[in-house]
């Protein structure tokens, strides 16, 4: 048991060791941010809603809300 189940920790060990970092990224990414920090003082706007706003909606091309907004959005969520 201790032979399978060994292994299987040290893979757990290591995403949750990679997901910390990866999550230090999204904050230092949010926090640079002005539009992201507006975005997140609403409630239930965290960090990855504030940044997928921002890399869909608040890029720079424009979207047809009627045609593509809904479809892109609905992706997102």
């Amino acid at each position: 048991m201790a032979a399978i189940a060994e292994p299987l920790l040290n893979v757990r060990r290591v995403m949750r060791q990679q997901l910390a970092v990866l999550h230090k990224m999204l904050l230092g990414t949010v926090r640079g941010d002005p539009v992201c920090r507006l975005l997140m003082t609403a409630p239930g706007v965290g960090a990855v809603v504030a940044l997928t706003y921002r890399a869909t909606v608040d890029g720079d091309v424009p979207v047809d809300v009627e045609i593509g907004g809904q479809a892109l959005l609905a992706l997102s969520l």
